[in-house]
């Protein structure tokens, strides 16, 4: 849900008062809207749009009159995601745009490149630097790193990757050996030791993925097709396989967006998901395991039908 908040102020006061509300924003607030009214605008002033440019975004505000007052248009100011400068930063390195052993621009030229200020700059890198995509050095400055260095298991690089288009089928055939790794073993355990609060649980998004099936719902079919997989993952009970719950949620987002004729292959998956479900009812380690590789199988072939891997 959107966020929305709300100040009034002054036409004669400074709109440095605007700024200061604005500039309490963090990435946290992404999506947050910003309504300022000005209670009496100047009177030779002619409708028209303001820039704030912060430390950590870029803020568009647009207002208009009505009734002879000045109000910001709703939902005109918003902290949007495209103008942090990490997401631009890193999905440019993704794509190519900085290539392996280049240095990227200096502080004052990504600043200049990207629209923010220096604080945002250097927290970015730090970042990048974490994820492995980019390492800094004295008199060398911030390189980009070999591609093998990168945290792939990060939801942010995994949609840098993908939205690049430049390594989408290696990525998703990694992701797809992932899957054959993690998900049958997962299931064979939570057959073993799923308490029947989990089973009630992995009950229930099946339940949802055939009511989203039954209406054609292709969004909730992707929600309720996550929730079934990271259900099971977390039935494990083995912290080191939940600690990959944020990384496999982005691997199923990845595929089913990728993924031609959604909802046909969603109802004709639908049986294997349920053998899954049968399997863990029955305390059946092996069939379960067995069931949840044939459920990815058949994701695998339709890729391989769409081309998207080899």
């Amino acid at each position: 849900m959107r966020r929305i908040l709300s100040a009034s102020i002054c036409s004669g006061e400074r709109l440095s008062i605007i700024s200061s509300i604005v500039r309490s924003f963090d990435r946290r607030t992404a999506g947050t809207s910003l309504e300022i009214s000005l209670l009496k605008a100047p009177r030779d002033a002619a409708p028209k749009p303001i820039t704030f440019k912060l430390d950590n975004h870029q803020m568009n505000v647009n207002y208009h009159r009505m009734n002879g007052r000045k109000h910001l248009m709703p939902g005109a100011a918003r902290v949007r995601r495209s103008d942090n400068v990490l997401d631009q930063l890193g999905g440019d390195i993704a794509a190519g745009r900085f290539e392996l052993g280049q240095a990227i621009p200096i502080e004052s030229e990504l600043m200049v490149l990207y629209g923010v200020g220096r604080s945002s700059v250097r927290e970015a890198i730090s970042t990048l630097v974490g994820l492995g995509m980019v390492t800094t050095a004295p008199r060398r400055g911030t390189t980009v790193t070999d591609r093998s260095e990168w945290n792939t298991l990060s939801r942010d690089v995994l949609r840098w990757l993908m939205d690049s288009k430049v390594m989408t089928p290696g990525i998703l055939e990694a992701i797809d050996e992932a899957r054959r790794v993690f998900e049958p073993a997962s299931a064979g355990l939570v057959a073993r030791r799923a308490t029947r609060l989990q089973v009630i649980d992995i009950e229930t998004a099946y339940a949802r993925m055939e009511d989203a099936a039954r209406r054609g719902d292709a969004e909730a079919a992707v929600v309720a097709d996550r929730e079934f997989h990271l259900a099971i993952l977390k039935a494990t009970g083995n912290p080191i396989l939940q600690a990959f719950d944020s990384a496999i949620d982005s691997i199923l987002g990845l595929l089913f967006g990728v993924t031609a004729n959604h909802m046909e292959n969603f109802r004709a998956n639908l049986g294997n998901h349920l053998a899954v479900l049968e399997a863990i009812r029955k305390r059946d380690a092996a069939a379960a395991e067995k069931a949840m590789l044939d459920t990815i199988q058949f994701t695998t072939e339709k890729m391989k039908v769409a081309k998207l891997i080899g």
